[in-house]
Parts: structure tokens; C-alpha cells; sequence
């Protein structure tokens, strides 16, 4: 198969997911009937929307990652500040604000463990935090 031909085979499966893509999302039609709107067998259509379902979850996982990187960024942004402050005025205040953006950090990094599950009723569980002082106060009003 020479470069060429493999290039239009690719531009027209490329052609066929956005047809199928269509039908299946805005018209809402079974594989069946996308097979036949379109003249090809089924199975086809079900390895396109597996295709296409791959593609689109990649898609959204790079999107996840943009927006981390661009919080990290903010953060990293707001901890200099803060640390500039805290060594101009040597208030609380502003160690207090770091700790808080370093937690976040770590919880959008997922780098923070649960510290204790309760079980407060079947099938439910309820995670804390060690420093998560909204489920600290929800956990005391509790018992």
C-alpha cells in the first residue's frame, strides 16, 4: 500500500467516525440504523464509536491536564507572593495563606491520603482529611 493510498484510507475512516459521530450523538439513532443510513456493516460502526469514544476520553484527559497545570501555575503564583509577604511583615497571616495553598497543591495533586474512614451508615463512606476543618466540624456536630 503506497503513502498516498494509506493517507486517503485514513482521511476517509476519518470522514466516516464524524458521519457516525453525528447520527449517533445529535441523531440519536442506533448502530443499526447508522449501519444502513450509511451502507456499511455494524460491526463497523460499533469499532468506530470505540474508536471515537477512545479519542474523546484522551481528548478529555488532556483537558484535565491543561486545567491542572494552569491551577498549579496560579498557585505556584500565589505561594511566591505569599512568601514574599510573610518575610516583609513576618504575619501569620501569610504562613497561614502558604499552608493553605501547599494543602491545595496536594489535593489537586492527589498527593493527600484519608486519615480515617467512618462508616455513618451502610454503604456510605465518609472520608476526612486531617486538616479539612468543614468535615472536622460536621464529624463533632455528628456524634
Amino acid at each position: 500500500m503506497t503513502k498516498r493510498h494509506k493517507r486517503h484510507k485514513k482521511v476517509e475512516i476519518q470522514e466516516r467516525r464524524r458521519k457516525v459521530a453525528i447520527l449517533y450523538l445529535q441523531h440519536h439513532m442506533s448502530q443499526e440504523d447508522i449501519a444502513r443510513a450509511l451502507g456499511i456493516h455494524q460491526s463497523t460502526v460499533s469499532r468506530d464509536l470505540k474508536a471515537l469514544e477512545e479519542q474523546w476520553q484522551k481528548e478529555a484527559m488532556q483537558t484535565i491536564e491543561k486545567v491542572k497545570a494552569r491551577e498549579l501555575a496560579e498557585l505556584d503564583m500565589m505561594e511566591r507572593e505569599a512568601a514574599l509577604q510573610y518575610q516583609q511583615t513576618k504575619s501569620l497571616k501569610w504562613f497561614n495563606a502558604r499552608l493553605k495553598i501547599k494543602e491545595r497543591r496536594a489535593r489537586l495533586l492527589g498527593l493527600d491520603a484519608p486519615v480515617t474512614l467512618n462508616f455513618a451508615e451502610p454503604f456510605q463512606i465518609v472520608f476526612r482529611w486531617e486538616d479539612d476543618e468543614d468535615s472536622r466540624h460536621s464529624n463533632e456536630e455528628a456524634t
